[in-house]
């Protein structure tokens, strides 16, 4: 369900010490994550549910718009990507690596501004498997190039509705209209809380902090979300296998996120 994350602003004294302590231990552990803890009553946080629900609700009403939308909002709560690098991310910017058989087993894309390379393992067997439905979208471009020769593949986005991008102004549209209809939300709850599409990345990293092991699982994040504070977290390369076990884990989680609701 969406959650509202809680300030820690030292607004009064703790009723008795051991408030005090644990008051003290929240803050030091949010300061680990300054731009995943620093929100108000007024930022809520996507949880996996709710990102499946709006999935169900896009699919419910079929068209390249939507599914476009769907792609754009995974690739900012699991590849933790900023939607304004969304926008601008081209197809040809986006790559993979294949097994024996053709399946893809990673995914890669450079975020041009930048020049930052990211890449995703893959959990072919999973259903949910994000690297999967990144793939979908790609052969979706490569078939619109080919019906379309006049089309320039150096300049397709990668999201896009015949070659048209998307801006961030529409996918926080979009994603304001799809939570108002999820049940568990609501218009009401989002009359009184900001829903700009910073929810997703924010609902990203949170689901990275509860689900991946702890050794390690921060040193992902900041290097998936491009965290620059505590460079020596962010610098080095995340190994292989941290990669694969991620995979397999956050596809398991976006997989059961309906019937086992969690973070």
């Amino acid at each position: 369900m969406l959650a509202s994350s809680s300030s820690s602003a030292s607004a009064s004294a703790p009723a008795s010490s051991s408030a005090a302590a644990a008051a003290a231990a929240v803050a030091a552990d949010n300061s680990m994550l300054p731009e995943v803890a620093a929100a108000t009553a007024s930022r809520p946080t996507l949880s996996a549910a709710d990102m499946i629900k709006m999935e169900l609700l896009d699919a419910g009403e079929p068209s390249a718009t939507n599914s476009a939308h769907i792609v754009a909002r995974r690739l900012g709560y699991e590849g933790m990507v900023r939607m304004s690098d969304i926008c601008t991310l081209l197809h040809q910017d986006v790559v993979f690596d294949f097994d024996g058989v053709s399946k893809p087993t990673r995914c890669s894309w450079l975020l041009g501004r930048a020049k930052i390379v990211r890449d995703i393992m893959a959990a072919p067997d999973n259903p949910h498997d994000f690297v999967g439905m990144i793939r979908r979208m790609s052969t979706m471009n490569e078939r619109f190039l080919a019906n379309h020769p006049r089309v320039d593949r150096s300049s397709l986005p990668f999201i896009n509705v015949h070659d048209k991008p998307f801006n961030k102004a529409q996918v926080g549209t979009h994603l304001h209209k799809r939570l108002s209809q999820c049940a568990t939300v609501g218009a009401a709850f989002l009359a009184l809380h900001e829903t700009g599409t910073h929810c997703l990345w924010r609902g990203g990293a949170r689901m990275c902090l509860n689900i991946l092991p702890a050794r390690g699982g921060e040193a992902y994040l900041r290097w998936l979300g491009g965290w620059r504070p505590s460079a020596r977290l962010v610098y080095p390369e995340v190994a292989v296998g941290f990669k694969q076990r991620a995979a397999a884990i956050r596809a398991d989680h976006m997989r059961t996120a309906l019937h086992h609701p969690s973070p």
